[in-house]
């Protein structure tokens, strides 16, 4: 064996890290693609209660509403007298079906609130890691462009596979308060299912294969 010899200057040009091999604690995970949705207990579709003519219309996509807010009038095509269409919940307006003027039947779609304070990220289990997710697990979510990261608790996970894609899906609750992480964005999700103890550990990219045979630089 011939030993290499590296001063500070060429140890800090190359970037290089001297640490020792020692006792540690080796993480088996896997990184499973995912997306940020809506979350379902935090949306609201309103409806018109009466068939009538939409006279005045208040909020927009968009907009940031209250519950209780007046989103429009609409008057009963029955009686004629105008009534309100209010928000059920606190949220962002991110549809709209109105137009002024327009006759509206009961029931039919006017308005869709979501609260994007919390929302979903769902993501897909690979066949060969069925069974070594589960809920409760503690993963990483890391955006795709590398901009934004948190962690959560997968908090369900499909009893059934997808008898399209084969896989399993996964569903992870998020803190969103800045509204950093918007629904339709793609993500990576790391989960850790296992560790275990090794009596010598050294990082993953410190191995490196030469006439097929591991070393470590």
């Amino acid at each position: 064996d011939i030993p290499l010899h590296l001063d500070d200057k060429a140890v800090s040009e190359f970037g290089i890290k001297i640490e020792t091999a020692k006792r540690g604690w080796i993480k088996k995970k896997a990184l499973f693609p995912g997306e940020v949705t809506l979350h379902l207990d935090h949306l609201a579709r309103v409806t018109p209660r009466f068939p009538g003519v939409v006279k005045h219309i208040y909020s927009h996509i968009g907009d940031e509403v209250n519950k209780g807010d007046r989103l429009a009038v609409i008057e009963s095509n029955d009686s004629l007298t105008p009534y309100n269409m209010t928000a059920p919940i606190s949220g962002t307006l991110i549809e709209k079906y109105l137009t002024l003027g327009e006759s509206v039947e009961e029931n039919s779609h006017a308005f869709k609130i979501a609260n994007l304070e919390i929302v979903w990220v769902t993501f897909s289990i690979f066949q060969d890691k069925v069974g070594e997710i589960s809920k409760g697990q503690k993963a990483i979510i890391q955006s795709s462009n590398g901009k934004y990261k948190t962690q959560g608790t997968i908090s369900y996970v499909s009893p059934i596979v997808d008898p399209h894609t084969r896989t399993q899906m996964g569903r992870i609750d998020i803190s969103n308060t800045p509204h950093d992480w918007k629904p339709g964005m793609f993500v990576d999700v790391e989960v850790v299912f296992s560790t275990i103890k090794g009596s010598v550990v050294v990082p993953r990219t410190a191995v490196h294969k030469m006439a097929n045979k591991p070393f470590i630089f």
